[in-house]
This record gives structure tokens, C-alpha cells and sequence, in this order.
């Protein structure tokens, strides 16, 4: 790393997830999930965003992180954490979304349009709007009374 030099208590990076953002015919940032380990055998995560060889953004939070998840077509990713919220949600630019309060979330799944982002708390999963950053909007929140640990978009062709 170039900065490697003024960042002596560095021990190492290690990449723990990654996700493409863009079109999916030309995919121009990566998102990276990186744990780093510092002296003293403290551990932190981060999302560094990658374009054209290099880094473009970092996010730092000062939780654990997992589970980062780029939408279809990539405006959008997120990350669960073990945070009251557990879920992390931003567009591509890393523009943060705000998340309902909904209790913690454990599991996300983006439509395949990116028009809804679902997300699943231990009593209910939500649908909440995607369109135009409109994320915690109330009016725009639908409550499915299921029990989930996982989600799958599936499209459904009617002829």
C-alpha cells in the first residue's frame, strides 16, 4: 500500500467480500469488505470503493460487517453489521440511506429492478422503496407478515 510508511502499526489487510457497481455490461467500481489488523491484535472493517486501479472512497464503521450485497445493476450495496440497525445500506457514490426503524435487521435482498430493497427482522420482513433514495419513508414501507432468515427475488413470467 502506498501509504504503508505513515501506517506503521499496519500488520495487514485482508479482502472478506467484494461486489461489482454499475451496469452489468460494464461494471466501473468495485466494493471491497476489508478487515484490517493493527498492533495490539485489534481488528476493524471497512468498505474501500475501487475505480479505474484505485481507491475512490472508504467507508469506515466501527462495527463488524458481512454479508455486503451490490444491487442488480448496481446503484446500490449494502452491508449487515452487528449494530442496532445490522444493516448498512448506500448508493454507488456511497451516499448513506437511511434505514427504517425496524428493529435489527438480519438479512437484505435488492428487487431486480432496485425499485425495493427487502429486509428481514425476526418478526416480519419489510419492502421499503428504493426509488430516488427515498429509504425510511414511511408511507412507502409494506410490513409482510412472514418469518424469513433468507430472501430470493425471483421474476414471474405471466403470458
Amino acid at each position: 500500500h502506498p501509504n504503508a510508511d505513515v501506517a506503521p502499526g499496519l500488520l495487514n489487510v485482508s479482502v472478506r467480500e467484494t461486489a461489482w457497481l454499475g451496469s452489468q455490461e460494464a461494471p466501473d467500481r468495485l466494493a471491497a469488505l476489508l478487515r484490517l489488523r493493527v498492533r495490539g491484535g485489534e481488528e476493524s472493517d471497512l468498505i474501500a470503493l475501487f475505480q479505474g486501479g484505485g481507491i475512490v472512497e472508504v467507508v469506515a464503521v466501527l462495527e463488524r460487517l458481512s454479508g455486503l450485497e451490490a444491487s442488480p445493476g448496481g446503484s446500490y450495496f449494502g452491508v449487515l453489521t452487528e449494530g442496532p440497525e445490522g444493516v448498512l445500506l448506500f448508493d454507488r457514490e456511497t451516499r448513506s440511506l437511511p434505514v427504517p426503524r425496524i428493529g435489527e435487521v438480519g438479512d437484505f435482498e435488492w428487487s431486480p429492478d432496485e425499485a425495493w430493497v427487502a429486509l428481514v427482522t425476526p418478526e416480519a420482513v419489510y419492502l421499503d422503496l428504493a426509488e430516488r433514495r427515498q429509504f425510511g419513508n414511511r408511507a412507502r414501507l409494506r410490513r409482510l407478515r412472514l418469518v424469513a432468515e433468507d430472501l430470493a427475488w425471483r421474476a414471474v413470467f405471466v403470458s
